[in-house]
């Protein structure tokens, strides 16, 4: 295999691991979402970023852009737009995350929703520094 084909792998596998701990906080009860601005419809300052969403990874290992997007349903959706990776580190990881969601170690919570990896380009791949 090689050394491209292992980091494609290795950042689908971050960002499925991503994508679960988002939906983990997103429905953490059958009635009860506790995550703000679940549908990234809010936008109140303008800046083009869903409001209560944040992008976790060490900027100097990874560069990452979020930003408001057209959803499949004509709602809105959060685009994570990573263009610097550079792997073998723990901290190297394009994340996008909600601090403060109250959810309770031990306590299982239900997940659901859309998600999308989005198209893996070779040329619009993440710059991968050597490690």
């Amino acid at each position: 295999m090689s050394e491209a084909s292992r980091a494609e792998k290795a950042i689908m596998a971050r960002y499925v691991y991503v994508v679960a701990v988002w939906f983990a906080a997103a429905a953490a009860a059958a009635e009860t979402n506790l995550v703000r601005n679940p549908g990234f419809e809010t936008d109140a300052d303008g800046n083009g970023v869903p409001d209560e969403w944040k992008v976790s990874g060490d900027g100097r290992l990874v560069v990452q852009t979020l930003s408001s997007d057209q959803g499949r349903d004509g709602g809105r959706s959060a685009s994570l737009e990573c263009t610097r990776y550079q792997p073998g580190n723990p901290a190297a990881h394009a994340m996008l995350c909600q601090m403060g969601v109250p959810v309770q170690r031990g306590k299982n919570y239900r997940i659901h929703g859309p998600a999308s990896p989005g198209i893996l380009n070779p040329s619009r791949q993440p710059k991968q520094d050597a490690p």
